[in-house]
């Protein structure tokens, strides 16, 4: 069906020589052919469908994406002025403060889109997009401009703009990276929790697989992207 769909697609677009429920020709004119231009559209995987909102209306769909959207921006300004009001500190503490920022939003904005209403998981991915990329972007890059100023790019010390921007990289190298490898809560679930479970299904749920976020992987390299230009 798929391949098809996709061949359908790929050509000129499709007419269909065909007849009414009654097995008439259908073209009004006593003619014996009728012409009809059939719009095809490749379906969402089953597993990609978010059944329970699958029927959602248009302010059901916006109006908590702009209201969790805004407490984003706020949990974002709350940071961005505690790790500011840090800004004496040496390099590699404001940088542990922004990456560790960095790592724990994710969770963060899981929490708020589940109060959204998304009828794909494209859509819920792209809400997740939004918000995680405007913080990293600004905890990242933007606090570092008010941090670090151009200016601060030879002075002295722990206030070096580059020793900072170094400092930053080496935590996102290890640190970032190292906690989805240690992947400490599937591996709690999977070696501790799964052999006391009382029943195979139980037991089945604990080894599955760590679900992960596209939208949260892409935000991670656009934010090392946008920090070196």
């Amino acid at each position: 069906q798929r391949f098809a769909l996709e061949r359908c697609q790929s050509g000129k677009d499709l007419i269909w020589n065909g007849t009414d429920l009654d097995g008439e020709r259908n073209d009004g004119k006593g003619g014996d052919k009728v012409a009809k231009r059939l719009n095809l559209v490749i379906p969402d995987e089953p597993d990609a469908i978010r059944w329970q909102s699958l029927n959602s209306t248009f302010s059901q769909n916006w109006g908590p994406f702009i209201v969790t959207t805004f407490v984003a921006i706020v949990i974002m300004f709350l940071i961005f002025v505690i790790i500011y009001s840090q800004r004496h500190l040496d390099a590699w503490k404001i940088s542990a403060m922004i990456t560790a920022s960095n790592v724990m939003f994710p969770w963060i904005a899981n929490q708020l889109v589940k109060f959204e209403y998304h009828s794909f998981e494209s859509d819920r991915e792209r809400s997740l997009l939004i918000k995680t990329v405007l913080f990293r972007c600004a905890i990242t890059t933007w606090l570092l401009e008010f941090i670090r100023p151009f200016t601060s790019i030879s002075a002295p010390g722990p206030e070096n703009t580059i020793e900072t921007i170094r400092e930053l990289f080496i935590f996102d190298i290890f640190v970032s990276n190292g906690i989805q490898l240690l992947d400490i809560i599937g591996n709690f679930r999977r070696h501790y929790l799964g052999p006391l479970a009382r029943s195979q299904n139980d037991m089945n749920l604990h080894f599955a697989g760590t679900p992960y976020s596209i939208a949260e992987r892409y935000t991670n390299l656009i934010k090392i992207v946008y920090m070196a230009i």
